[in-house]
């Protein structure tokens, strides 16, 4: 059983493992303390992982053979030779004493148990790989088992690590494991919080990692541990298997796991030429929101995205350089425009791979012009411009098609877009561009038809409908971030359907209100008719209502029924009646053709005053004009008030003449 806790023998159990940290040169590195009852093999095999010491203490006296001791990090307490007798009595009192330590936590007993057990190992040995070199009065000179172990893991690790591949020296405080993740975060991810400026400016410097290492050949300079990853990775072909370089970098190097990953993330961010981490295909890396990192390599374009992972070694298969050109880069940036890219250089041939992402490139070039030109022509019908960053995107594009070759087409993708995310988030967009140039046609059509649609502002909420669609349906909006195609199409056919519905309704109500005015207008033609022969009489005055007929006239030709009827009305490409022009809102001139008819009533009335007038005058006067008996005939056969009935030419003759008899 391994536990991560301050180390105290007095504690553990025959067999138990305590982690432990202890400081080194201004790093602070992880052990193994260990109690054994008696001496196992197992107990000197070689260190692994990211473990750098272990302190064994024997419970008992026992003859160890050098030999088993094959890690020069690992040191074994023995207690001196005694008596059997002297054993049992020892072993006695140091059950009492745990026994009332446990129970009373008497600060007394505490020491008296530490020394007691302080002077049986420094009356021991400490045998080590190279022999009895680590004197035991030496570890066991102070009181503290911390101080105990930390002696001895010292003494190890100066045999093992006389010099460590950085400078700690400006270090002003010991490099913690918490440490290398803020580093990351201020080096690689360009985090500005605090902490992470604070490790920058307080080991970076000493890590050689300050400033960052600059891409190149000499960017790795100033780092003897990016120098060793870069010059081994060389020797060994170009590719290293992470666990040897983990298992290398850690034991003969001296660097904790975490200090190693931190260095490693650099040199995937920095390396020149580039150089490309191949993930397990288990890996359980995340990114900086908690998701799962969806890759199978990191890149150099990737590594910011990453979360912090201090056992980088357990997640990788190897690192390896990715020169002259890395297919997994091109595969990041180019597969969301291609999906067959996933799998440029590894399950296709580079052969294979270097024609599809040019045919890839060529069309996307030959895409770009159709589109650009789309767009501009759907701006001429919008009366709009195309905004300038979709401009400027679909330019991107335009240049990113004209690459020539792989490794010139990620130089474009990495100087036009930045990062993976970069290309990843500019295809989308370039995506809806092509959508929108796919519906151009539509989309002018359905503007001219929005726009032509009248709707009265108090038909709510069609107006507002309206309203919206109009302020959807402009280039800078089509060709921003949110367009959605189907929304557009749906909000398209919903104010089709509301539209055509309230149209279809009014036309009706309309054209039946029409009609009906159309009848009083031909009823009121025969007053409308007397009235204008009796202007014409110029004995009766001044011509009355002139305004009126010519009213009148002009609404008999424009108050027409429509032969159409709403359901028949062809709706799909223009928004109105094609026969009568009907506008959604508009409204019958009922008023109009009451107040005219009424004012030709009126005219007609005056003008029947008049002659009456006339011809009562006549007959007061002893007129015996044979006329004058005719006109009485007249009007016994038709009352003077239902005179326009009856008042055609002929009898509008007759009584022109009978008023210019004197």
């Amino acid at each position: 059983m391994t536990t991560e806790k301050t180390p105290d023998i007095l504690e553990l159990s025959p067999g138990e493992t305590v982690s432990t940290c202890i400081d080194y040169q201004g790093i602070q590195y992880r052990g193994e303390v260990i109690s054994a009852s008696s001496w196992d093999a197992s107990l000197g095999a070689p260190i692994q992982g990211d473990s750098f010491f272990r302190i064994v203490f024997l419970d008992s006296y026992e003859p160890i053979d050098t030999q088993q001791i094959q890690d020069a990090r690992i040191a074994l307490c023995v207690p001196p030779r005694s008596e059997r007798k002297r054993e049992r009595v020892l072993e006695q009192e140091r059950r009492v004493l745990k026994e009332v330590r446990a129970r009373y936590a008497v600060p007394e007993m505490e020491r008296a148990l530490q020394e007691t057990q302080r002077q049986i190992y420094a009356a021991g040995t400490v045998v080590t790989h190279a022999g009895s070199g680590l004197l035991s009065q030496t570890v066991f000179q102070a009181g503290s088992i911390r101080e105990w172990v930390s002696v001895a893991a010292q003494a190890l690790m100066s045999w093992t690590y006389p010099r460590l591949p950085v400078d700690a020296s400006s270090f002003p405080r010991t490099l913690t494991y918490s440490d290398p993740e803020l580093l990351f975060r201020g080096l690689v991810q360009g985090d500005t919080g605090t902490e992470a400026i604070a490790a920058v400016r307080d080991f970076a410097s000493g890590l050689g990692l300050a400033p960052p290492p600059n891409a190149g050949a000499d960017g790795f300079e100033g780092s003897p541990v990016l120098r060793i990853i870069r010059d081994e990775t060389m020797q060994l072909g170009g590719s290293w298997p992470c666990d040897q370089l983990f298992q290398r970098m850690a034991h003969v190097h001296g660097l904790p796991y975490p200090l190693i990953s931190l260095y490693l993330m650099v040199f995937l961010a920095f390396a020149d030429p580039p150089a490309e981490l191949r993930l397990r295909p288990d890996h359980r890396l995340q990114t900086i929101d908690g998701s799962p990192y969806s890759g199978q390599t990191v890149v150099a374009e990737t590594v910011a995205s990453l979360k912090f992972t201090p056992q980088l070694g357990a997640e990788g298969e190897s690192l390896r350089f990715a020169s002259p050109v890395s297919w997994s880069a091109i595969s990041l940036y180019f597969s969301p425009l291609e999906p067959e890219l996933a799998y440029a250089g590894d399950e296709a041939g580079e052969s294979e791979s270097t024609s599809l992402l040019m045919e890839t490139l060529n069309t996307l070039q030959a895409d770009v012009r159709r589109v650009e030109t789309a767009m501009n022509k759907l701006g001429d019908a919008l009366g709009d411009e195309m905004p300038e960053d979709a401009a400027a995107l679909l330019d991107r594009f335009r240049r990113l098609g004209r690459s020539q070759a792989p490794d010139t087409a990620l130089l474009s993708a990495r100087q036009l877009f930045g990062t993976p995310e970069g290309l990843a988030r500019g295809i989308a967009r370039y995506r809806s561009l092509q959508t929108v140039a796919d519906l151009a046609g539509v989309i002018a059509r359905s503007a001219r038809y929005v726009h032509e649609a009248h709707v009265p502002d108090d038909m709510q909420p069609l107006a507002l409908t309206r309203q919206a669609l109009q302020a959807t349906l402009r280039l800078s909006e089509l060709a921003g971030t949110a367009f959605s195609a189907e929304a557009l199409l749906d909000q398209i056919e919903q104010f089709r359907e509301q539209y055509q519905h309230a149209y279809r309704k009014d036309h009706d109500s309309y054209c039946a209100e029409m009609a009906a005015l159309h009848t009083q207008l031909q009823d009121a033609d025969l007053q409308a008719s007397a009235l204008e022969r009796l202007n014409q009489i110029g004995d009766l005055g001044e011509p009355v209502g002139t305004e009126s007929l010519e009213r009148q006239r002009k609404l008999q030709s424009t108050v027409q029924p429509c032969p159409a009827t709403g359901a028949k009305i062809p709706l799909s490409k223009t928004p109105t009646c094609g026969r009568c022009g009907f506008r959604l809102g508009s409204q019958a001139p009922t008023a109009e053709v009451a107040t005219v008819i009424g004012e030709v009533e009126r005219g007609l009335r005056e003008q029947n005053q008049r002659l009456s007038l006339h011809v009562v005058h006549r007959i007061l006067g002893g007129d015996q004009d044979e006329r004058i008996q005719r006109f009485i005939q007249v009007v016994q056969v038709s009352d003077l008030s239902g005179l326009a009935n009856v008042l055609d030419s002929r009898l509008a003759e007759f009584l022109r003449e009978v008023l210019s008899t004197r």
